[in-house]
């Protein structure tokens, strides 16, 4: 006779070691780790509700695991935490509870994370549970209890699934009305081809093709997925040996190039400036077995490495011109500083040919800069920067197909590019470059965001006065913020709370001082002198008043400028979000400044 048995799973996640997460887990979650209990029974359905809740409670944690300082930093705890708890009783409202045939047809019911925020807690619920069935034949335990384990880790992966879908089209009906990127145009691109074909002779495949679509989050060309893809699939796997980095091109191949035997030799610079260099002398190289890996790289440098600071400069902000006219003249020291020393010193593997032309080294580094990608060794957890082929064609979007892609398979340490959403054949693939702001997609990847949630308005300079630091310190500390973060600017969309606590502290930590000694327990963000408060918002409200009006007559001037080109674009978004951003931001100010003043009225 058949014995009942009980088998459990547990899978833990890890939460980044920031300060606001900590808080926030703590307050979010009664721990990191989500348990299945599923008993081996005739009837599968009799589990249903248990693989429900244990997918809700999967995908608590991992949107918890997936914050990063980007989502905390300018935001109140009550605020990611009023998030998150929307996100949960969403998912829990069309889960619990309901068989995954019902979850096409759920809706979304109020705020929650944002999209690239909610795309990445999937995206970390799908990995955790594919490890989890993975790991089921390392188990020790008998045949019977691995395929009740199996069988429940499909059964919730299925709900993920669905449930993803759901999310996914939810968070995208909440967009009508932002700009869209058209379908994708098939084309005929030669190298892109080659491309393809040599990841495939390399032992590995993608179901990707070139494309060009006119898109609003990122450049013209792009990838095309070549089949139907569901969530949590993998749309490309190529090789270790197949990725572009330190590891494969220069160690792998120092014993056969003077070129490789030198840069190995010259590590010290940083594998960066190395691969820099590797790339600046493999590229057009047709002798090369790289050749046909980088064929479809650019040919002209698209990041503001190349910008025209004489003729666009005057567009931008003077903090974003100064930024990256110091990018510029930090490439260029970096060349300086090793050529044509090194043509002379070691003329076989630098010839003066390639390395005298500082043009070379230039699209080198703004390439390296913009599609290279961080990814993580599954046995080390050690981080290394490579460039993935066929991979790198595909843009960015806030709302990315793919956007945990960064450890490599556990064995094999192939990189996968494994899907957060589906995606339909035809369909352009977009993954996440991270949640950066329209300062960094400008100054690194040439392009920017209209409405980018990362964005920021900042109003002051990073350095301080010590005396204001040392209390930034002392008070996140005290009260569980970390209010070190600066400049001190607001965020698009986000609470103002933590940008006055730190305007408190930055403008007056005398005060601040005297407070806590009168009251220890005293927490920045309270008003405990209303005349120095109100005095202070006008201070700021007029600062952003200014920033708005700049704003503006940057705006008017790329009106009638007679160029447009992908660095005019850029400016021209990012600049429309600054505008965003500093109405939202007086609009608020000017808010608190008149509720104030009606509380004094009253109270005389």
């Amino acid at each position: 006779r058949r014995t009942t048995m009980e088998v459990t799973i547990a899978i833990a996640f890890d939460i980044p070691a920031v300060r606001d997460v900590v808080v926030i887990a703590r307050q979010a979650l009664a721990s990191n780790t989500a348990t299945l209990r599923v008993v081996d029974k005739e009837d599968e359905d009799d589990d249903a509700d248990a693989v429900a809740a244990f997918v809700v409670d999967v995908l608590r944690i991992a949107r918890v695991s997936t914050l990063r300082e980007s989502e905390c930093a300018h935001a109140t705890h009550a605020r990611v935490l009023e998030m998150l708890r929307a996100s949960d009783e969403w998912t829990a409202n069309g889960v619990g509870g309901t068989r995954a045939r019902t979850h096409a047809t759920m809706t979304i019911a109020g705020p929650g994370a944002t999209e690239a925020h909610e795309t990445a807690a999937h995206a970390s619920a799908h990995r955790a549970l594919r490890d989890a069935l993975e790991a089921i034949d390392d188990d020790d335990d008998d045949a019977r209890v691995r395929a009740v384990k199996v069988r429940a880790l499909e059964r919730a992966m299925v709900v993920l699934e669905a449930t993803t879908e759901a999310a996914v089209g939810a968070a995208r009906a909440r967009r009508d009305g932002e700009p869209r990127a058209s379908a994708s145009v098939i084309v005929d691109d030669v190298d892109a081809a080659g491309m393809f074909a040599w990841v495939r002779a390399r032992g590995g495949w993608c179901a990707l093709t070139a494309s060009s679509a006119s898109s609003p989050e990122g450049g013209l060309r792009g990838a095309s997925a070549t089949e139907d893809a569901r969530a949590g699939e993998a749309l490309a796997v190529v090789p270790w040996d197949a990725l572009i980095g330190v590891e494969q091109t220069i160690v792998a191949g120092s014993s056969h190039s003077a070129l490789c035997a030198t840069l190995n030799q010259l590590r010290g610079l940083g594998d960066h400036v190395v691969m820099v260099i590797w790339l600046a002398a493999t590229m057009g190289d047709a002798a090369s077995p790289w050749a046909r890996a980088l064929a479809s790289l650019p040919k002209t440098p698209s990041t503001s490495l190349a910008w025209n600071l004489t003729e666009i400069g005057g567009f931008l902000s003077p903090e974003r011109a100064v930024s990256i006219r110091m990018y510029q003249e930090s490439v260029r020291t970096q060349y300086d500083a090793l050529f044509p020393a090194l043509c002379h010193q070691v003329p076989d593997a630098f010839p003066l040919a390639i390395f005298g032309d500082y043009a070379r080294f230039l699209l080198a580094y703004d390439i390296w800069t913009s599609y290279a990608m961080k990814v993580q060794d599954p046995e080390t957890d050690a981080l290394a920067e490579v460039i993935v082929p066929g991979v790198y064609l595909c843009n960015h979007a806030l709302n990315a197909h793919s956007v945990r892609y960064t450890r490599l398979e556990q064995g094999t340490k192939a990189f996968r590019l494994e899907l957060a959403r589906g995606v339909s054949r035809g369909e352009p693939v977009t993954i996440s470059y991270g949640r950066l702001s329209n300062d960094d997609l400008m100054k690194f990847y040439g392009f920017s965001l209209q409405a980018n949630p990362y964005d920021c308005l900042y109003l002051t300079p990073c350095v301080v006065p010590e005396m204001a630091l040392e209390m930034l310190k002392s008070i996140s500390g005290m009260c569980d913020y970390d209010l070190t973060n600066l400049p001190v600017g607001f965020q698009r969309d986000a609470p103002l709370d933590r940008a006055l606590a730190q305007l408190r502290i930055v403008h007056a930590p005398e005060n601040i001082m005297n407070r806590r000694l009168q009251n220890p327990e005293y927490h920045p963000f309270v008003v405990t002198d209303v005349d120095r408060e109100v005095s202070m918002l006008q201070e700021v409200a007029n600062v952003v008043r200014g920033k708005l009006e700049d704003a503006r007559m940057r705006l008017m001037a790329l009106a009638s400028h007679a160029v447009s080109n992908q660095a005019v674009s850029a400016v021209e978004n990012a600049t429309n979000g600054q505008v965003y951003i500093a109405q939202e931001t007086l609009s608020k100010l000017e808010l608190l400044i008149a509720d104030y003043g009606s509380r004094k009225r009253r109270s005389r």
